[in-house]
């Protein structure tokens, strides 16, 4: 009789550990849950913090430009998100400009059902946000779009799209030679005085062949002088066998074209013997 009352005890013991592992368990998930919330809850809060130390202490808003409200990244990228949305979904749309060419707003007339779409938007995602914090990022990324359309329109985005390659190719050949050069052994007075002279705008200029775009056209510098013109060559050349095998197919071909119409810089003091 000891003996089975001695196993009864032994199974009722082992269920309530595991009842009370399982509310633990429970009670664990439920504090994480909660935890991640107050997280939440405690950033929103911060960002309120910010607008209001903003205000006057008659509680009157102050009369601030846009910039000076801070706009929270989440805020910024909710905006985004609820444009999209209602663009793809209710086919809403933002009209910069009218066809008469007054320029408009996101609050003009013809955009107020997409502004005031992503307001309700954000709002459902950010409840304890203020609605001027919201409002702003509204505008901000209204004036975006607007940008963008504005150089799409005028050609200046591939434009500006090709000056950053044509930059960027001259940045790797200054980056190129600066490397190069401190590679060789050579007096360190005679490497300060070249590396004086190695900058962006000494970099000549290379545009793609009309014809072939695997073929870039150098232009040179006129106003360069011999001694310049040889350094870079030999610099060049030391580069080029640096090259792997893999990197000299990658490598694109080059010729010379006519001279740069880029004028000549003001000559820095003691880089005289650079210029022609």
């Amino acid at each position: 009789m000891g003996r089975v009352q001695q196993e009864n005890t032994t199974r009722i013991s082992s269920s309530c550990i595991k009842t009370l592992e399982k509310l633990f368990d429970n009670q664990r998930t439920f504090l994480q849950e909660q935890f991640v919330k107050q997280n939440a809850l405690v950033g929103e809060c911060l960002s309120m913090l910010k607008t209001l130390e903003k205000r006057p202490e008659n509680g009157k808003q102050l009369n601030k430009s846009k910039n000076e409200i801070h706009v929270p990244a989440y805020i910024k990228q909710s905006v985004r998100d609820g444009y999209k949305h209602n663009k793809t979904t209710k086919g809403l749309k933002w009209t910069t400009k009218t066809a008469a060419g007054t320029v408009l707003k996101c609050n003009s007339e013809e955009n107020k059902a997409m502004t005031e779409a992503i307001l309700i938007y954000v709002k459902g995602q950010h409840q304890t946000v203020e609605e001027g914090v919201i409002r702003c990022g509204v505008e901000t990324y209204f004036n975006s779009v607007k940008q963008k359309e504005i150089m799409e329109l005028t050609g200046k985005r591939e434009e500006h799209n090709r000056k950053m390659v044509l930059y960027g190719r001259k940045h790797r050949k200054l980056i190129n030679r600066r490397r190069t050069l401190k590679e060789r052994k050579i007096d360190p007075k005679e490497e300060e005085r070249f590396m004086k002279a190695l900058e962006i705008e000494t970099m000549s200029s290379e545009d793609s062949d009309s014809e072939d775009d695997s073929i870039f056209v150098t232009r040179p510098l006129s106003w360069v002088s011999t001694e310049f013109k040889q350094l870079i060559q030999r610099l060049d050349r030391k580069y080029d066998r640096t090259l792997n095998a893999q990197g000299k197919r990658l490598k694109s071909k080059r010729t010379v074209g006519e001279p740069s119409d880029r004028p000549c810089p003001k000559k820095p003091k003691g880089l005289e013997w650079m210029f022609g």
